[in-house]
C-alpha cells in the first residue's frame, strides 16, 4: 500500500518488510506527533493498541467458530439422507427439506430460493431451541423412512386429468427445452414443482449471461425428486408433476402422501364424492398443498391430551373444535387417534369448496356449525359446551420465508393480530388443549424477523396459566415419510387439576 509522501518495500509473502520515508518523517513518528498533539500519553496508547489487537483477535476467531460450525452442520446434513436424484449426481433428503422450506406457503409461483440459514427443520429447531423460553413438544426425529420413497404413493393406473391438458403440454415444452432427460434415471419416476423450478432457472439464466444453453446439471438435479417429495403448497402452477407419467399426481396420491387413512370418508370425499359437489381435481390438490401432515398432527394432538389430563377411556366423546379449517385434516388426525370416538361440534372456513367438503366427510362425526369467517364474532363466541381440542391454522403464507422482501416486514408482523382474534375464543372458553400450526420460519433462526415472537407473547397473555410449548416438526425427519412438511406448532394445555 502506498501513501502520500510514502515508498512501501515489500518483502517475503507480500508483507510490507519497511516504510522509507519520502519527507524525512516515518509514519510511526507521524502517528506519534497526532497522539501527542491530542495530549495521549505512551501509556495510553500502548493500552490502546493492546485493546485493538485483543478485539481483532476476538473477531477471527469468532468467525472461525462460526465458519467451523457451519461446515459441521453441513457434513451432519450430507450424511444423514441418502440421495434422490438419478442421472450422475446424488442430493440428500435435506437437501430437498431445504429447498422446500424456503419455497412452502408461497402462491402463484413467487418464490425467493432457499435461505441458507434456514437449512433443515432439524436445524431450525436445535437453533429456536437453543434460545427457547419454551419446552419443545418432545417429539423425536427417526432415522426410518417407510415407505422408502414416494413412488410407493403412486397409482399406475391413474390417467391425468383432461382439464389439465394445455398445462402438461406446456410443461412437456418447457422440460424439453431444460433437457430434463439429462438427470432422471431411466424407468424411475421424478417428481418436479414447475413454479419452483422455473424461478430457479430464470435465476440462473438472469441478464443473458448463460445464454441459450439448457440449464446446468447440477441445478436440474437440485429441482428434481426421486425419492422424497419437496413441501407442497397450494399454488395451482406448482403441483407435484411426475415426469415419467407426465401427469400431476391425483387427489388419492395427495391423500397417501398427507397420510389420510385408506378407509376414510374425508378420503372418500376428496376422491369419489367431489364431482358430485361440483368440486374439480385440481381445486381438491391444492387444497391438500395447504393441509396439515395427518400422522404429525395427531402426534402432536396425543401429546398436549396426556399433558392436560384429557382420558380417551370411552367413557365420554372428546370435542374438537377447529378454525381456518381447510378440509378437515384435524379432524381425519382426531379420526385416527381416537378410533372415531370424538366429535366435531363446530369449524370455521371461508372457501365454499372446502365446507362442501366439510360436510360430506365429518356430518356423521357431528359437525353441524361451520363458521364462514374464522375471525368472526360468532367464531369467536364458538360451540356452546366444552371443547377438548381448539385448533388454529390461520393463513401463512405471509410469515414464509418465501414470501419475505423488502416492504413486507410491516405485513408480517400485522398478520400477527389474526393469532390475537382467533385467541378470542380459548380466551373465553378455555379448552383443554389449544393448538396453532403454521409455518417452520416462525421458530427459524431469524424468527420470521421476530412475528414469531410476537405470537408466542400473545399465546402467553390469553391464557398466561396454561403450559405452553413449541416444536418444529417435519413429517420426513420426525415422521419417517418420504415427503418434506415442516411446520411449527404451539401447544398450550390448561391445568392438569382443571382438565378432564
Amino acid at each position: 500500500m502506498e501513501g502520500r509522501g510514502m515508498r512501501t518495500a515489500v518483502g517475503h509473502g507480500g508483507a510490507a518488510a519497511h516504510e522509507e520515508p519520502l519527507g524525512g518523517e516515518t509514519s510511526e513518528a507521524r502517528r506519534g506527533r497526532v497522539y501527542a498533539g491530542k495530549g495521549v500519553t505512551a501509556s495510553e496508547r500502548a493500552q490502546g493498541e493492546q485493546r485493538g489487537a485483543a478485539e481483532r483477535v476476538a473477531c477471527a476467531e469468532q468467525r472461525g467458530r462460526r465458519g467451523r460450525t457451519q461446515q459441521r452442520r453441513t457434513r451432519a446434513e450430507e450424511s444423514t439422507h441418502g440421495g434422490h436424484v438419478g442421472g450422475g449426481g446424488r442430493k440428500s433428503g435435506n437437501s430437498a427439506a431445504r429447498e422446500s422450506a424456503a419455497s412452502g406457503g408461497a402462491q402463484g409461483g413467487r418464490y425467493k430460493g432457499t435461505n441458507k440459514k434456514n437449512v433443515t427443520a432439524g436445524k431450525k429447531e436445535e437453533r429456536y431451541m437453543g434460545g427457547a423460553r419454551w419446552p419443545t413438544l418432545g417429539i423425536q426425529k427417526t432415522s426410518r423412512c417407510e415407505p422408502k420413497a414416494f413412488t410407493a404413493w403412486l397409482d399406475r393406473k391413474e390417467k391425468p386429468d383432461p382439464k389439465t391438458q394445455e398445462a402438461r403440454a406446456t410443461i412437456k415444452r418447457t422440460l424439453a427445452k431444460w433437457e430434463i432427460g439429462r438427470v432422471l434415471t431411466k424407468g424411475k419416476e421424478a417428481v418436479i414443482c414447475m413454479a419452483r423450478a422455473d424461478w430457479r432457472v430464470r435465476e440462473w439464466s438472469k441478464g443473458g449471461k448463460n445464454g441459450k444453453r439448457p440449464p446446468k446439471l447440477s441445478l436440474m438435479r437440485q429441482v428434481t425428486y426421486e425419492t422424497v417429495l419437496p413441501t407442497a403448497v397450494s399454488s395451482g402452477g406448482d403441483m407435484y408433476y411426475l415426469t415419467s407419467a407426465e401427469r400431476h399426481m391425483s387427489a388419492g396420491e395427495m391423500c397417501n402422501a398427507f397420510g389420510v387413512g385408506r378407509v376414510s370418508t374425508l378420503r372418500a370425499a376428496l376422491t369419489q364424492g367431489r364431482e358430485g359437489m361440483g368440486v374439480t381435481e385440481r381445486e381438491v390438490v391444492r387444497m391438500m398443498g395447504g393441509a396439515v401432515h395427518v400422522p404429525v398432527l395427531a402426534e402432536v394432538i396425543a401429546g398436549g391430551m396426556k399433558r392436560a389430563g384429557v382420558q380417551m377411556d370411552g367413557r365420554r366423546k372428546t370435542t374438537l373444535y377447529d378454525v381456518c379449517s381447510g378440509v378437515g385434516t384435524a379432524a381425519e388426525a382426531m379420526e385416527q387417534l381416537t378410533g372415531g370416538r370424538f366429535k366435531y361440534v363446530a369449524a370455521a372456513e371461508k372457501g365454499a369448496a372446502q365446507r362442501k367438503i366439510l360436510r360430506a366427510a365429518w356430518a356423521h362425526r357431528g359437525l353441524r356449525k361451520i363458521y364462514e369467517e374464522a375471525y368472526s364474532e360468532e367464531a369467536a363466541t364458538g360451540p356452546k359446551g366444552e371443547v377438548d381440542i381448539y385448533m388454529m391454522t390461520p393463513t401463512c403464507s405471509k410469515w414464509s420465508s418465501s414470501q419475505g422482501g423488502k416492504g413486507k416486514l410491516a405485513e408480517a408482523m400485522e398478520e400477527t393480530k389474526v393469532v390475537q382474534r382467533l385467541m378470542r375464543y380459548a380466551t373465553r372458553a378455555r379448552p383443554a388443549v389449544v393448538v396453532l400450526e403454521s409455518v417452520s420460519d416462525l421458530l427459524g433462526p431469524v424468527r420470521m424477523r421476530g412475528c414469531g415472537e410476537e405470537i408466542e407473547r400473545i399465546l402467553r397473555a390469553s391464557l398466561p396459566d396454561y403450559e405452553w410449548r413449541a416444536q418444529v416438526v417435519d413429517a420426513h425427519e420426525h415422521g419417517g415419510v418420504p415427503m418434506a412438511r415442516a411446520r411449527a406448532f404451539w401447544v398450550g394445555t390448561r391445568p392438569h387439576e382443571k382438565a378432564k
